[in-house]
């Protein structure tokens, strides 16, 4: 059964009944009461304390699962500073007010705050995602002395190295033995905090689950990952509980560096990645700093909705409580989750016992090990996947399921070292990075050259004869092999036409689209717009056609309309496809096109659907709203 959880601020002033209202018109399952850390009192002050200890038994009288957030373990930053070791970034810059767990005061003083908490009464407490080294765009930490002293002993070096000299041992160049051992240091940093915090939790009583809010860097830069996290804080014969990273307010408060498909999409990566690790996985319906000025109820609808659909994840976190202001003072996010119960029922029966099929993608999580990096020194990018994104970006479908049919994979960037030849076997859509990877390995596919980068190319496509603007992105030259069909040429500004986009099929039977472009990310944030090399309508329709001429065609298509997100589902001789339009203008009478011709509608949600041929046509889609039907074939 999907669930919701509604975490709710504990301050003085706390509304007790007013949240209980809340929490039901949420259709809340669990109620997570947050504790922040105050270092002026040791990190609570017992008035909190007090006030959470009575709380619990009062909202599982009211039918609850009631948990305790920890607002912050090492810190996210900000508050009044402690006195402890900070956290050191790559350039050596101290943080103001997170610090390292390395600190043996720090830890022993968070765990006793932890154990402290753990005595309150509730058999959930949740760590947020705080709980990590790499921290966003501004850098990775930590290069504080504790550190550099352990990986100089690791390495056999007699000299303790500076900032710069580790920095630039472990992050520049190709793989090495210096990366490995600072990424062994950097994951077991989070390891051994995380079983301090356990072991102190098992003091009070071992049967408490501990949850875990994962991070985009507890993925792979931390050197640890985030499953692996939240079953250490679990405890022994406890279900893991971890809540995902993505949320609503990226995408309100990043545009256009994140859309609603790459959150989504990560979301869901992620989802699949520890589907079969036996725990309780929640999104993060974040809709930080709220109230709906900040971020709209449609987005953390859209979201819902969508992730509910997916069918890997148990349910979300869903923040439809004001952290500071009354439980009435802003009630247009559980007003529109009351509406929307009835889309999570019919969800349940159109989606339900189906798998997810579209463009494949491989779903590999760790990178940075293997990663060739530049020469100098620069912030890795990392976190949302960008062969995710550009499937978004033409509104194709995508799957990360094994059994998700039998499209072409998409691979881009440093995946291509990890991809199997098996796997090209299915046909991949390849960016430029991908394709001199797979080129050093040994793998032809149909790149002869790369020159220098364009400067401001328009892109021609030969099949249709439509000129496209390539607003983002860094556009390279290549000369294709000989065989190669050249689908797309480049216009630079001086009128110098040159070979862009071509499809080619090498010796062994593996074909690949080679897109010539890279999209430059410094930390977790993309840094230039992907506006035509992406989002497109000619590299949907180009895209779609290349699996097409395969003989694995995308199982549905809905050419001309932004932002529009597919997912696709199949189970027997049924297939559901979901529409969320994520754009503010309409999707007027949306036309699907399926790759097979279906006998009749079975179902739908929020539209009417009619059928000719392979062709599915839609009612009007609203901005920031869903519809989906389901046909037999």
């Amino acid at each position: 059964m999907y669930r919701t959880s509604v975490p709710v601020m504990i301050r003085p002033d706390f509304d007790k009944e007013g949240t209980l209202e809340a929490l039901r018109r949420s259709h809340a399952d669990t109620v997570f009461l947050v504790l922040t850390r105050k270092m002026e009192y040791r990190f609570s002050p017992e008035e909190d304390l007090a006030m959470v200890r009575d709380l619990i038994p009062y909202y599982e009288k009211e039918g609850f699962t009631v948990g305790i957030w920890i607002g912050e373990s090492m810190g996210h930053d900000w508050g009044t500073p402690g006195p402890y070791t900070p956290l050191v970034l790559q350039d050596g810059t101290p943080l103001h007010a997170a610090y390292c767990p390395l600190d043996e005061n720090f830890s022993r003083d968070i765990c006793r705050w932890v154990g402290k908490i753990a005595s309150l009464g509730a058999k959930l407490l949740l760590i947020d995602d705080d709980f990590r080294l790499t921290r966003g765009t501004y850098g990775m930490t930590c290069f504080c002395e504790r550190h550099r002293r352990a990986f100089a002993k690791m390495c056999g070096m007699t000299t303790l190295p500076t900032v710069t000299e580790v920095r630039d041992l472990v992050y520049t160049g190709k793989a090495s033995r210096y990366r490995d051992a600072w990424l062994t240091l950097s994951g077991d940093t989070l390891r051994n905090f995380a079983r301090k915090i356990r072991a102190a939790v098992d003091e009070v009583d071992p049967k408490i689950t501990v949850g875990f809010c994962g991070c985009l860097s507890t993925w792979d830069l931390d050197g640890v990952e985030s499953a692996e996290l939240a079953e250490i804080f679990a405890g022994e014969g406890n279900k893991p509980f971890l809540r995902l990273i993505g949320a609503p307010y990226w995408i309100a408060m990043n545009p256009p560096d994140r859309k609603f498909h790459d959150v989504i999409d990560f979301e869901r990566m992620q989802a699949h990645h520890v589907k079969d690790r036996g725990m309780t996985v929640l999104s993060e319906g974040d809709s930080y700093p709220r109230p709906r000025y900040a971020v709209p109820a449609s987005y953390l609808e859209g979201f819902d909705t969508l992730l509910h659909a997916d069918g890997n994840l148990d349910g979300i976190h869903k923040y439809t409580v004001d952290y500071y202001a009354s439980p009435m003072y802003e009630s247009g996010y559980y007003r529109a989750a009351e509406e929307n119960r009835p889309t999570h029922e019919a969800i349940d029966r159109l989606f339900g016992g189906k798998r997810a099929v579209g463009i494949r993608h491989p779903a590999i999580m760790h990178t940075l090990r293997d990663a060739e990096l530049p020469a100098t020194f620069e912030t890795p990018g990392y976190g949302m996947n960008d062969g995710a994104c550009f499937v978004g970006s033409c509104s194709l479908p995508l799957t990360f399921e094994a059994d998700g049919g039998d499209c072409p994979y998409v691979v881009f960037g440093e995946e291509a070292r990890h991809v199997s030849r098996d796997l090209l076997k299915n046909g991949a859509i390849i960016n430029l990075t991908a394709a001199k990877i797979l080129e050093e390995r040994g793998i032809d596919t149909g790149l002869a050259a790369v020159g220098a980068p364009l400067l401001l190319p328009v892109e021609h496509f030969l099949a249709s004869g439509e000129s496209v603007f390539l607003f983002g992105g860094t556009k390279w030259r290549t000369t294709p092999k000989a065989g190669a069909t050249v689908e797309s040429d480049f216009v630079d500004a001086d009128g110098t036409r040159v070979s862009g986009t071509f499809s080619y099929t090498n010796a062994e039977g593996m074909s690949f689209l080679v897109l010539p472009f890279t999209v430059k990310r410094v930390g977790d944030r993309r840094e230039e717009s992907v506006i035509g090399i992406y989002e497109s309508y000619e590299r949907q329709k180009q895209v779609a056609a290349f699996a097409a001429r395969l003989g694995r065609p995308v199982p549905a298509v809905c050419p001309g309309y932004p932002d529009l997100y597919l997912l696709c589902k199949d189970g027997g001789e049924r297939r559901t496809v979901g529409l969320w339009n994520f754009f503010a203008d309409t999707a007027r009478t949306p036309r699907v096109t399926l790759s097979k011709t279906p006998k009749r509608i079975t179902g739908t949600i929020r539209c009417t659907a009619t059928i000719d041929g392979d062709t599915v046509t839609l009612s009007d889609i609203l901005p920031h709203a869903m519809a989906a039907f389901e046909v037999e074939f």
